[in-house]
């Protein structure tokens, strides 16, 4: 078996696996149809499979078959963030799927984050966050109406909150307070998050600062084998 041989087909795996080609928790071909695919050795095949599995692409499951492994996500909490950036900087295509925005009065502990007085209007705004097309966290933010008053669906999925509220407003996030929770998801975020059973998640509440005012809280959650976080203490 030449060395070159089954990093030629690691490569090209690696390759389709990114493409769609075969998606996360999707099932590979046999090695067999892998050796026919290829015109090499099942050797060959093997010695590529185990070097996938070694770097966490792949996962091989006795009885069943080898399957493309979720891919984990990190974020480094060090500073103001976005996620779709980050996604990009880790080669990850970010999108975003809006499932509503409606206006409502601020009461609770929504009007209490935000610090508004009874029943001022605030823009509630839910959408799916996905990575690679798969979602991978459901969030739903509040901002006051003033500072979203012309802002569409459209806007934000397309150009990202903080930039749309940039642009409404012209204020820029400063600063923000995050407390994370692992949890068990309910099952409307399970349902919506196309899984299925019992899913750990983590809930994340943020609260976002302009010149010292709250300008959005947000609930998330998010899925638990897709995504860590990396904190650096100093």
């Amino acid at each position: 078996m030449e060395m070159t041989e089954y990093l030629r087909v690691q490569r090209q795996l690696m390759e389709q696996i990114h493409k769609g080609v075969y998606r996360e928790n999707g099932k590979l071909p046999t090695e067999r149809e892998l050796c026919e695919q290829f015109g090499v050795s099942r050797i060959t095949i093997r010695q590529a499979l185990q070097n996938m599995e070694n770097e966490g692409v792949i996962v091989r499951q006795q009885g069943r078959g080898t399957f493309v492994k979720p891919r984990r996500i990190e974020q480094r909490l060090s500073s103001i963030y976005s996620f779709s950036e980050d996604l990009r900087k880790q080669n990850i295509v970010p999108g975003t799927r809006m499932l509503s925005m409606v206006t409502i009065p601020a009461q609770g502990h929504i009007q209490q984050k935000l610090e508004l007085g009874q029943g001022v209007p605030v823009r509630a705004i839910c959408r799916l966050r996905l990575a690679n097309e798969m979602p991978y966290a459901y969030e739903t933010s509040y901002i006051p109406l003033a500072f979203l008053s012309d802002a569409t669906a459209e806007e934000i999925a397309q150009n990202g909150l903080y930039n749309t509220l940039r642009r409404c407003s012209g204020r820029e996030v400063e600063k923000a307070t995050e407390v994370f929770e692992a949890v068990i998801a309910p099952q409307f975020v399970v349902d919506l998050l196309g899984r299925k059973g019992v899913l750990s998640a983590m809930q994340m509440e943020r609260t976002a600062y302009c010149a010292g005012q709250p300008v959005e809280y947000c609930e998330s959650f998010i899925c638990g084998d897709k995504y860590r976080f990396h904190v650096t203490l100093e």
